[in-house]
């Protein structure tokens, strides 16, 4: 392989963190969280400036409904998960262990309930509840000792970590940084991805105490730099968001002979590699007695599962599941487009939207379009669910493109069934499941709902929410169901966020209510005002962006009446 022209800057970038890794492992937990504190009063200052190069980037005129959710996916992302992190250490360096509420589920599993965890978190996001289950054959005594266990060691070896960072929003790569700082104790060169570059001055006032001091370094380049720093000797790990062609080249190595190293399983770097890769997100509705308020607030969730950051996610929505037979199904489908054509067109500004959207039509010419900037909002109704080629189920397509299927449904729980083995062995990915589910089909079904939640294969699952949502909730990890083998990853090995420095969790369930809350309560909730706050209809603005920020990076009583004020004006 050849050298890239900027290998002398990025020996030296190495050279520095190599110098500086076992110093950040042994250093005093008071000393990482007063790094933690420059970081979060950096993020303040630089929030709006933050947002505003966002919002230029994206072609997203600051007036627009589009623009209230760069703030979810930006600054305020960051400062809560900050926040946590710090919170978590702290009780660290009081010799304790974070906080949380521990029992054993009938299977034996071990459960933390990890949101809300404090009466702020559960007066403005009721009814919105998380929980972590860990890995059988973690008791509910012994969890708390497995927590923090980085700083259970007398004698910490450093590590250098090499971050590949995400290019569809930079606070990811940011919180993988800090992942491998605290959770693991390694120090961080990040290299981010081309398609954030103009958020580089931001990102490095943000992490400048951490670079100052040697503990970090941040380079910018094209998939030559890359490489070059996947195989320096100086790495020690790897953590990467991003795509499973990338991570395969990491692994096993480029082309043909990297796909027949990864057939015979034979990986060309003894690295540990963790990544985060999506994949794609099945949306499974249960059928009930869902009124006309349901079908109108269920279709828009899934347009917003779907439309946050043009599509340009993760775990965005892709595969609705719908029962045979169900007669509100058509229904529900026309409130889809219905909402789809209430929002206003916006720009795919993630390389490669276009043709990943021609091609899925051109599989389905009978496909739904709606005019956009430059891609079509795409709707692609009535896949074969036994079509094993599908291009929908095996491919993600990380833009405005929506699929549906139907199931057969003798009764409701072989439904159920049904539709959990279809996700688990049909759909690409282990990242992020929903399930949309009225209360009293939660009734009927009783212990099968459970049983589904335990066997559905994905690391989050939405019960009535989306599942992006646990992303955006520090406390709860985030990755694709652990033990996949590195020849078929799927949706990426660990976790990442994890505030509370969980050392096994298995998955997260997050859940919320399935009715519309009647308005007059909506306006004194964040979780659930008209619209999901994540929504591109719903109508907060910049003011009520810089609050909810603010909010997040001091959470404290006297900031909410500003906030709610604020979102009631949709100003």
């Amino acid at each position: 392989m050849v050298p890239p022209p900027t290998a002398p800057a990025l020996d030296r970038a190495l050279d520095t963190l190599a110098g500086s890794k076992d110093v950040w492992a042994c250093l005093s937990v008071t000393d990482k969280i007063a790094y933690l504190e420059q970081v979060r009063r950096r993020v303040l200052v630089e929030m709006d400036r933050w947002v505003a190069l966002e919002l230029d980037a994206k072609r997203i005129p600051p007036s627009s409904p589009w623009a209230g959710p760069e703030w979810g996916i930006g600054p305020w992302y960051l400062l809560v998960a900050v926040v946590a992190l710090r919170d978590t250490l702290a009780a660290v360096a009081r010799g304790q262990v974070p906080s949380t509420e521990i029992h054993r589920r009938g299977d034996g599993r071990t459960v933390a309930t990890v949101f809300p965890s404090s009466p702020l978190e559960r007066a403005l996001y009721t009814p919105l509840t998380a929980q972590v289950w860990m890995q059988p054959g973690v008791s509910p005594s012994a969890l708390p000792e497995t927590m923090g266990a980085f700083y259970r060691q007398a004698h910490p070896d450093g590590k250098v970590a090499l971050v590949l960072g995400a290019g569809n929003a930079v606070v990811l790569a940011l919180l993988d940084v800090l992942h491998k700082l605290y959770a693991e104790g390694q120090v961080a060169l990040l290299k981010t991805n081309p398609v954030v570059d103009h958020l580089t001055p931001v990102v490095e006032r943000i992490l400048s105490p951490l670079v100052d001091d040697g503990f970090v370094r941040m380079v910018t380049g094209d998939a030559a730099v890359g490489a070059y720093l996947v195989a320096h000797p100086t790495v020690d790990e790897i953590h990467l968001t991003g795509g499973l062609a990338t991570h395969d080249a990491i692994v096993f190595g480029p082309g043909a002979e990297g796909e027949r190293r990864r057939a015979a399983h034979r990986p060309s770097t003894a690295k540990r590699v963790t990544s985060e890769l999506g994949g794609v997100s099945p949306v499974i509705v249960l059928p009930g007695p869902w009124s006309a308020a349901d079908l109108r607030a269920q279709a828009e969730k899934i347009v917003a599962m779907k439309m946050n950051n043009c599509g340009h996610n993760c775990m965005a929505a892709q595969v609705l599941v719908l029962p045979a037979g169900w007669p509100q199904g058509p229904q529900l489908l026309t409130e889809i487009e219905r909402h789809l054509r209430l929002l206003r067109p916006r720009r795919a500004f993630y390389p490669g939207a276009e043709q990943r959207q021609r091609h899925l039509v051109e599989a389905h010419p009978d496909a739904i379009e709606i005019a956009s900037a430059n891609v079509p909002w795409t709707m692609i109704w009535g896949l074969d669910p036994e079509d094993e080629d599908e291009l929908a189920f095996t491919r993600e397509a990380f833009g405005p493109v929506l699929a549906q299927t139907t199931l057969p449904a003798p009764d409701l729980p072989a439904y159920l069934r049904a539709a959990v083995d279809f996700a688990n062995h049909r759909l690409f990915g282990t990242l992020a499941a929903t399930l949309l589910v009225h209360p009293s089909t939660q009734h009927e079904l009783g212990q099968e709902l459970d049983v589904a939640l335990e066997r559905l294969e994905y690391g989050t699952v939405g019960v009535n929410e989306w599942p992006g949502m646990a992303s955006f909730l520090p406390q709860c990890p985030w990755g694709g169901a652990p033990g996949r083998p590195l020849e078929n990853v799927q949706s990426g090995r660990g976790f990442v966020h994890n505030a509370l420095l969980f050392a096994c969790p298995e998955k997260t369930i997050i859940r919320s209510s399935f009715h519309p809350a009647p308005r007059a309560w909506r306006h004194g909730q964040l979780q659930l005002l008209a619209h999901p706050l994540y929504s591109a209809n719903h109508p907060f603005g910049p003011v009520a962006g810089r609050r909810l920020t603010r909010l997040g990076g001091n959470p404290r009583w006297r900031h909410v009446p500003g906030v709610l004020a604020a979102l009631a004006r949709g100003a």
